[in-house]
């Protein structure tokens, strides 16, 4: 049971280093992006840029040819991006998602340690008065449980301020990306595949583009993201980047 857990931790660990390490390409030394294995010649290369059950396969859109994950591959090393100005209209992301994703846990989180902490009060005294070994162990859980809380509420308080501060703007010569600690740019010509992915389970369509430096989804988590996604797909349309059939059909 033990090997067979370390082997799916293992497998995990994997994975996950395909999905969000950058890899070069060994051909043409550009940026490999993460994409669903291809099921046929002509398939159009989507993009996987989460789903570590999905079977995965690096593409590398400048050579146009797929590589397999299980090859040695060197590390891609980001170039200085140089800075351009935005259009003044900025797409943040949307309350609900804020409120509902990221404010609601952080309640859940200050709840618990609120409840936590007297119960940990209360054992820490119990012990001093008779050191058992029950009392010696509450309090031990409920100081684990204490941090565990404290670590989680400061995790997602942080990622709450992040993701106020985040943004995509659009701008004459490309996309500006805000991630709320650094601003990324990713000028026009260095668009390699954009994408429209159609929802699942009630939510809405999603777009994806890939860039020689990084890959970002444009979701109902961002506000008018559909509008953002469009502008972006219609300067594209008359480059050589290549867009799947759905995308195509929305831009003409």
């Amino acid at each position: 049971m033990a090997a067979k857990n370390r082997d799916k931790l293992r497998q995990m660990a994997e994975k996950n280093d395909i999905l969000f390490r950058d890899r070069a390409c060994p051909q043409c030394g550009s940026r490999l992006a993460v994409c669903l294995k291809p099921q046929g010649t002509d398939a159009f290369p989507y993009l996987n840029l989460g789903d570590p059950q999905a079977e995965t396969a690096y593409y590398c859109p400048i050579c146009r040819t797929y590589h397999s994950t299980d090859g040695p591959f060197s590390p891609y090393v980001q170039p200085p991006s140089t800075p351009f100005p935005g259009d003044g209209k900025r797409y943040h992301f949307t309350r609900a998602f804020v409120r509902d994703r990221i404010s609601r846990v952080l309640f859940i989180q200050g709840i618990g340690a609120l409840c936590v902490l007297p119960l940990l009060i209360h054992m820490l005294r119990a012990t001093l008065q008779d050191f058992s070994l029950f009392n010696w162990a509450g309090t031990l859980f409920c100081a684990m449980a204490l941090f565990v809380l404290l670590y989680f509420f400061s995790y997602y308080f942080r990622l709450l301020g992040v993701c106020r501060r985040s943004f995509f703007e659009l701008g004459e010569k490309g996309v500006i990306f805000c991630d709320g600690i650094a601003s990324h740019y990713m000028p026009w010509e260095d668009f390699r595949l954009a994408e429209a992915i159609p929802g699942q389970d009630g939510t809405e369509e999603s777009y994806i583009f890939d860039t020689a430096t990084r890959s970002f989804v444009l979701n109902q988590n961002l506000e008018n993201h559909k509008e953002a996604a469009l502008r972006i797909a219609r300067r594209l349309r008359d480059t050589d980047v290549p867009m799947n059939p759905r995308l195509l059909h929305l831009v003409y």
